[in-house]
């Protein structure tokens, strides 16, 4: 008798209690998701669900879990309680009408469940663009702060969303102004166009400080209007791809017939670096015995050139195949910052059939003799190794020294004025993936000063057969398929104590970079 009063108390305690209440949901960085949430009851027959509408328009991004367990819509919602979410960005205090259309099982009418709601005080979206949005998380991988550190970003939407809308990117309630790189749309294939809408992709980039270990979200909305997309930050004078390009800190200039750095500047500290001989920045460059050297300074004109200026990066881009050496497609990209006192190089070869080479040779700086006497690189047991530029004449060409191909930094210096230009080298990749593998041969960083010469300069070979008179008529095969690629980070600095703590900075910050996903 006692069980049964019991159970009876029960179901009568659980008749009384509130069922699942609607609820708005903010991001968190766990989960970072604006979202509306509301109970749902479908019976006495099985529902298809036809669509959700928000204040009169169609919305299309929600879910239907069961117990936790996301449910497939394009089937029938058999009788049960379910859980909705629609994924929306919501405003604090303002009252949403939701719409729910469903066909029940055996019946042709389309019917509609009405929700009010009215969203909390707190918690919303900072400016009135309700709808679209993306959160990212933003987070510190290493332990450094981080001042206006340029980042970016990749996000997709439906083209529909965005029509006649500008983004705009919020930390908190600050916004931070965007540039855009790049927007670009995809169409899905035929057969899945029905459930695959068109979709834009854009390449953003934004600054943001960020203390050491610090997470953040930010969020990103669509608004009418929105902010200007802002000056651009550099002064650009010349025309093509021999433009001359000034941010804060340094000028670039660029070939007028290769668009290779010619000349770099840096204002702030008076140093002008040049070469007397031709351009400073000579490869990615091949050799094949009876074609000669052929390097991306020899394009004339390269065969594409792409350029961007914004607030806050420069980006010139430059491809097509060696001017001579056909079956090899050479790519350069030059990056820099409005703030920055360095700039970015990145570099591709890809070679499109079997070929015998002597020699392929990357980053390689070349500079007036005059400007440079000693050669400087950070060994692989962090130790830093100086030596003057004198060539050894048991060696070829003026050869001075060979350090790793795969150092931290390497650089020349000039002890008399206390100066030094400097590769920090980010990232480097030779993949081939045939049977064998890489074909690398010889690879090193090898620092030149011949003596008849009027230049000095270091250079980052890969294959290097013409490196020794032993060798120098031998060819190394490069298989079809084979890519050689780097990143470097160039700067010029005056000589200090703690030089190498500097560069060990600066190098750990760029190849750990503020991940924003």
């Amino acid at each position: 008798m006692k069980k049964l009063s019991g159970l009876l108390v029960f179901l009568l305690l659980a008749a009384f209690l509130p069922a699942e209440q609607p609820s708005f949901q903010s991001p968190t960085f766990e989960k970072p998701y604006y979202r509306i949430v509301f109970p749902l009851e479908v019976g006495p027959d099985s529902w298809t669900i036809k669509g959700i509408k928000i204040n009169g328009k169609d919305w299309g991004t929600f879910f239907v879990f069961q117990a936790g367990e996301s449910q497939n819509l394009r089937k029938p919602l058999p009788p049960e309680n379910y859980t909705v979410e629609v994924d929306y960005a919501w405003r604090s205090g303002q009252k949403y009408q939701l719409a729910l259309f469903y066909q029940r099982e055996g019946s042709a009418e389309v019917e509609k469940k009405v929700i009010p709601l009215k969203a909390p005080d707190k918690g919303g979206i900072p400016i009135e663009a309700e709808g679209f949005y993306r959160v990212f998380r933003a987070e510190e991988p290493v332990g450094m702060e981080r001042k206006g550190k340029i980042c970016e970003l990749t996000v997709t939407a439906a083209k529909e969303l965005l029509a006649g809308r500008e983004l705009a990117l919020f930390e908190g309630k600050k916004q931070i102004p965007l540039q855009i790189l790049a927007c670009r749309e995809a169409s899905p294939p035929e057969k899945v166009a029905a459930t695959h809408p068109v979709t834009l992709t854009y390449r953003l980039a934004f600054p943001l400080d960020m203390k050491p270990f610090q997470k953040k979200l930010l969020l990103l909305l669509s608004q009418e209007g929105g902010q200007p997309a802002g000056e651009s930050s550099f002064i650009i004078t010349g025309e093509g791809v021999g433009k001359t390009i000034k941010n804060k800190c340094l000028s670039l200039e660029f070939h007028p017939q290769s668009g290779q750095l010619n000349i770099i500047e840096n204002f702030q500290q008076g140093i002008r670096l040049f070469n007397k001989v031709g351009v400073l920045h000579w490869n990615p460059g091949v050799f094949i015995p009876g074609i000669a050297w052929d390097h991306s300074f020899n394009w004339n004109p390269p065969p594409s050139f792409e350029e961007l200026v914004g607030r806050y990066l420069y980006i010139s881009t430059r491809r097509g195949p060696l001017q001579r050496i056909k079956e090899v497609k050479l790519e350069v990209r030059y990056i820099l910052g409005a703030e920055t006192p360095y700039f970015i190089s990145e570099t591709m070869l890809t070679v499109k059939r079997d070929l015998a080479v002597s020699a392929i040779r990357n980053d390689e700086m070349v500079f007036y003799h005059e400007l440079f006497d000693t050669l400087i690189y950070q060994d692989k047991q962090g130790r830093v190794v100086k030596q003057p530029l004198q060539p050894d004449p048991t060696f070829a060409d003026g050869l001075v020294h060979v350090a790793p191909d795969d150092v931290a930094w390497v650089g020349l210096v000039n002890s008399r004025q206390k100066f030094g230009f400097f590769s920090l080298r980010l990232a480097y990749a030779h993949p081939s993936l045939g049977l064998a593998g890489s074909w690398l041969n010889k690879p090193g960083t090898y620092f030149y000063a011949p003596a008849n010469g009027k230049y000095v300069y270091w250079v980052r070979p890969l294959l290097y057969t013409w490196s020794e008179y032993p060798t120098r008529d031998l060819l190394t095969f490069v298989p079809a398929g084979s890519q050689f690629y780097e990143k470097n980070a160039y700067l010029i600095l005056h000589l200090e104590e703690n030089l190498s703590k500097k560069l060990d900075s600066l190098l750990k910050k760029l190849k750990n970079p503020v991940r924003v996903y």
